[in-house]
């Protein structure tokens, strides 16, 4: 009796032992099938999850202007003092700055020359890419000199800026295109830390493009075809990019998701408990990018209360943040254009035109606003081009304030310069 009793109680112990293995392995298909829905959401709605596809496109070196952009970057020679002083000054409008100040950058400029040279001559080829590929092309810290690439910038713009201001059209042109060659190498690129190099070396030439408009000593010749020159990178996409590399970096193990920005380099602390859960994070993120920020008054307090946490803060906030800089950088480019061809139209009839009609996309909503752009012309026949309410969005939800107004007054023309053919 006792032995059956035993038997039995074995025979149950191995129907229980089995009934535990069955829905241990039913859980574990289920998890493995809410993944892989998860993953396949991601690829249709993000990018693929294949560190391959990240890969920078291949350009042949005698095409590729980042080879001359990484020489110059190299080239660049800067003491402290030197950065110092590029600092100091990049706060201050160049028609603010004083005579010491202009020799200054004169100074900083002769002395930058062999990197500006080679600048130069990157803004002259056609094709540019950083040939990412394998780990660096889904790690969010990569550098390749990025550093070095962004003080290149500084003095590039500080230079343009001076030469607008001094009526030199072929020096504020010059700016211009070496600026937008930078922007357009670095934001097609996956890694965020590239696009984000590239989204502030658009800011810069947004800065020379400024001073050039406000300033009255520029001619036609500084914006024959000058609206060309503006980057037209796909950023939304190149957002949305960033996004599935990152995530990509993480589900191979090259990003740490209990550290995703090296906190130790960047102090920013950001985590997430698994590579699912980031991309469930991102899942609810990108969809954001469809409508422009400004119309979002619920995000837009998020972000504020969020700015400038540093440790512990949302990661779907950080990357909703990351955002802003994006579709700033498009509400500009609309600006930029349009403010280039009221100087052309200016110089060419020598007033300014009554409304915007001939630029129909300045009477869409604002990328990054969703409001209206506003136009003016003066008694004094300058005219105002402002995007209403975009500083104080940007400064309210960004960490830095921006250094580029959205407010631009466009300088009275002078007698009008007939058309010539040859």
């Amino acid at each position: 009796m006792q032995r059956k009793m035993v038997v039995t109680g074995v025979r149950i112990g191995g129907i229980a032992a089995v009934a535990a293995l069955a829905l241990l392995l039913a859980v574990r298909l289920q998890a493995r099938a809410s993944d892989a829905k998860l993953e396949s959401e991601f690829v249709q709605k993000v990018g693929p999850l294949d560190p391959q596809a990240y890969t920078s496109p291949s350009v042949p070196d005698s095409e590729n202007a980042a080879i001359w952009l990484r020489a110059a970057a190299a080239a660049l020679n800067l003491t402290r003092a030197d950065k110092d002083f590029i600092g100091d000054l990049g706060r201050v409008p160049a028609d603010q700055w004083t005579a010491e100040q202009d020799a200054g950058v004169d100074r900083l400029a002769a002395r930058s020359a062999p990197a500006l040279v080679l600048a130069e001559r990157a803004a002259l080829l056609p094709r540019s890419s950083l040939m990412l590929s394998g780990r660096d092309a889904v790690d969010i810290k990569y550098q390749v000199s990025l550093a070095d690439l962004m003080w290149l910038a500084r003095v590039i713009d500080e230079r343009g800026r001076l030469a607008a201001r001094r009526g030199d059209w072929a020096g504020f042109r010059s700016g211009v295109t070496e600026l937008a060659r930078i922007a357009s190498t670095t934001e097609p690129e996956s890694p965020l830390i590239c696009q984000l190099v590239g989204l502030a070396t658009e800011r810069m030439m947004f800065d020379v493009i400024r001073a050039g408009v406000e300033s009255p000593a520029l001619g036609g010749a500084a914006w024959q075809g000058l609206d060309a020159e503006i980057p037209s990178v796909e950023l939304v996409a190149a957002w949305r990019r960033a996004l599935g590399a990152m995530a990509t970096g993480v589900r191979v193990g090259i990003v740490d998701p209990h550290n995703l920005f090296d906190r130790e380099s960047t102090k920013v602390d950001l985590a997430v408990p698994s590579p699912e859960e980031y991309l469930r994070i991102v899942l609810t993120v990108e969809s954001l990018a469809a409508r422009p920020i400004g119309l979002d008054a619920a995000l837009g307090d998020r972000l504020q209360k969020g700015k400038g946490v540093t440790s512990g803060r949302p990661v779907a906030d950080f990357l909703a943040g990351s955002l802003v800089r994006y579709q700033s950088i498009l509400s500009m480019r609309r600006m930029a254009r349009v403010a280039i061809g009221l100087r052309a139209y200016a110089v060419a009839k020598g007033r300014y035109p009554d409304t915007l009609a001939a630029w129909p996309e300045a009477a869409g909503p604002d990328p990054f606003t969703g409001g209206a752009m506003r136009y003016e012309v003066r008694a004094d026949g300058s005219a105002v081009l402002a995007v209403p309410g975009a500083e104080e969005l940007f400064n309210r939800i960004n960490e830095l304030k921006t250094t580029v107004p959205y407010t631009w007054v466009v300088s009275a023309p002078g007698p009008a310069v007939p058309a010539t053919h040859d």
